[in-house]
């Protein structure tokens, strides 16, 4: 998780000049992870406070803990974190 919040935090524009980290942001959802995921993603933050990194947490019922049903949960994060540019869905949990 750590290589791929680095690699978003380092997004350079097509002329080679680092993004303004002001101009996106960054959501993760951790569903159902019985790791440190979330943590990781915390203490992430927090060393990078330049960044504008949400981490939602959610269990979600074994019937709903896919990832099809993470993709449907966009509308429902939408609102809590204003609006979202880009959307992307990363299963780091185990």
């Amino acid at each position: 998780m750590v290589a791929t919040l680095t690699a978003l935090a380092n997004q350079t524009h097509l002329s080679g000049k680092p993004l303004n980290p002001l101009t996106y942001e960054i959501i993760i959802l951790a569903n159902n992870c019985s790791d440190d995921s979330a943590t990781i993603a915390r203490q992430f933050a927090q060393q990078h406070p330049e960044l504008v990194l949400h981490i939602a947490e959610v269990t979600l019922p074994p019937d709903l803990a896919y990832i099809g049903q993470r993709r449907k949960m966009k509308p429902f994060i939408k609102p809590y974190y204003g609006w979202m540019r880009g959307f992307a869905i990363a299963p780091w949990c185990r």
